[in-house]
């Protein structure tokens, strides 16, 4: 017989994703608007959850500066609805422009889109690139930056009711 049928901790197990690896972005899920992410070169219109970025120029982004610790792996995972035209390029930099790019991904559909990168600095940028022309489009549904790690010195998580272990062993 499992604990979960007996129902012992079934109800207050934690939430390990997110009590563990917290969102770094904020607003990641364009809940209720465009909140702390910045235009560049795009127009962003929130739309029901989701972000339409237009291209004012060529080559426009939508993005966002978090804190990183260097040395650390993080996941970007960006959720795109859909593009209209051009592509959207899914960026981590050492820079707003994306001239410190580290890593990249082009996606000329909708889908989930993720990849690992590790932190060079203390602040890095989550961006949406539009790569086109003027008038270019895409819809973006989120996107995502979480540790892929337990965060150092991290040994135990409590919920009030139980505490589990997470100290690593070696067998």
């Amino acid at each position: 017989i499992s604990v979960k049928e007996v129902g012992l901790t079934s109800a207050t197990e934690p939430d390990w994703y997110n009590e563990v690896q917290p969102e770094k972005l904020l607003n990641p899920n364009f809940d209720t608007d465009k909140a702390s992410w910045v235009e560049g070169g795009v127009t962003a219109v929130w739309s029901g959850g989701s972000i339409d970025i237009t291209n004012n120029t060529t080559n426009g982004r939508l993005y966002q500066a978090f804190a990183t610790e260097v040395g650390k792996e993080y996941k970007f995972t960006m959720v795109v609805d859909s593009v209209t035209s051009g592509h959207i390029s899914q960026r981590v930099s050492t820079t707003y422009d994306s001239v410190g790019t580290f890593t990249s991904q082009n996606n000329t559909t909708g889908g989930v889109f993720d990849f690992t990168f590790i932190a060079t600095q203390t602040t890095t940028y989550a961006i949406a690139y539009l790569i086109g022309v003027l008038g270019d489009t895409a819809r973006i549904n989120s996107m995502s930056i979480r540790l892929t790690e337990f965060p150092t010195g991290t040994t135990t998580i409590t919920d009030n009711t139980a505490t589990w272990d997470i100290t690593p062993t070696n067998y």
